[in-house]
């Protein structure tokens, strides 16, 4: 094996990984009109809120004519939709990220409040965009994809923890179930009161490590 590795090298064949082919013209402009158009909605939605907002909204903001729009989205759910998705996806790594790296239940449970109020609510844009759009946030979070594998990736690292002895043992599916809606519910109310994503992660984090603490521990 290593005289054939030789040969090869010796030949002038590299090993490195090919990079990717460049984008012709037509996908760049392709990326850059849908681009275009989701932060074009995160401005609107921010902005105004999902139900205030329209289509001719989107499309001014974005600069591209109605018929670019459509060949993109059909309607302004689909936008809100894409840009909710967007943001479960940058979350779900956060969370088992976060809960891979705590070496006790307190670090377990705040620090992945912590990275999911920073996720949901850091950003000045999607704390706005919660604040005035939370009827159209929940509906589309419970009725995506993300949402499923956000809860499968939850419900395996609290059975894990349990196993190890790091979290007491409780039912894992009621617990994930218990985590994310009160994750949502309590960070849509808290942006509406005002107030800031620290002090809505550190209820989350307070009240659910004192309600694990009344299971027993393995």
């Amino acid at each position: 094996m290593n005289g054939e590795t030789s040969d090869a090298v010796g030949a002038g064949v590299s090993t490195e990984r090919a990079e990717p082919a460049p984008l012709g013209r037509r996908a760049q402009t392709k990326r850059a009109n849908r681009t275009a158009i989701l932060d074009a909605g995160r401005r609107v939605f921010a902005g105004v809120g999902y139900d205030a907002a329209t289509v001719r909204d989107l499309v001014r903001e974005s600069g591209l004519s109605p018929g670019t729009f459509y060949n993109y989205f059909p309607d302004k759910q689909a936008v809100f939709r894409e840009l909710v998705d967007e943001i479960l996806r940058e979350l779900r790594p956060r969370l088992v990220r976060a809960r891979a790296e705590s070496i006790d239940a307190a670090g377990f449970v705040r620090d992945a409040f912590a990275a999911a109020v920073a996720t949901l609510l850091g950003d000045p844009d999607r704390f706005a965009l919660l604040q005035r759009s939370t009827s159209a946030f929940r509906s589309c979070v419970f009725d995506g994809e993300q949402l499923t594998l956000l809860a499968d990736e939850l419900r395996t690292d609290l059975e894990s923890a349990s196993d190890a002895g790091t979290l007491p043992s409780f039912p894992a599916e009621l617990m994930t179930a218990a985590m994310i809606g009160t994750t949502i519910e309590v960070g849509a109310l808290g942006s509406q009161m005002g107030r800031t994503p620290d002090e809505i992660a550190t209820f989350l984090g307070t009240l659910f490590l004192s309600g694990m603490a009344g299971f027993v521990t393995p």
